[in-house]
């Protein structure tokens, strides 16, 4: 009977202690103009309480000649408030991004997305994707 009741309160420890270190989802979604998404939530004590890695691809922008699209990420994290909204807000030299977020679930997030300025270092382009919408759920 000891042995069971030590046995026991030892794996409810285990359940315990591994509960209080934060934990990580990874969300994909597209954005409405074509490109994808991706970034990690950070979860502690059961809250989302950043986004680390916010990353897009192939997201189209308007160029003065030719049109191209942007990739890049943001290498920092964003701290998410109590109502689920995050927002990320970066400059690589030659463009601009800014990103708006909100967790609308548990399992799924939306925002806006803007990129403006040259997407290659080294060109003079003026682009812009505009302010586009994106969805991402949990993968």
């Amino acid at each position: 009977m000891k042995r069971v009741v030590v046995c026991l309160a030892l794996a409810i420890a285990i359940v315990f202690a591994t509960s209080a270190f934060a934990a990580t989802n990874t969300f994909k979604g597209t954005d409405a103009a074509g490109g994808t998404v991706k970034f990690t939530a950070i979860i502690h004590h059961g809250d989302i309480t950043k986004v680390r890695g916010f990353k897009w691809n192939n997201v189209p922008m308007q160029c003065d000649e030719p049109n191209q699209t942007t990739s890049g990420n943001f290498t920092f994290s964003a701290p998410v408030n109590n109502k689920g909204k995050f927002k990320f807000n970066g400059s690589n030299g030659t463009s601009d991004a800014v990103v708006h977020g909100k967790f609308k679930t548990r399992r799924k997030a939306t925002g806006t997305f803007r990129v403006s300025g040259s997407p290659s270092p080294g060109t003079q382009d003026n682009c812009d994707t505009g302010v586009t919408n994106w969805k991402a759920h949990r993968i």
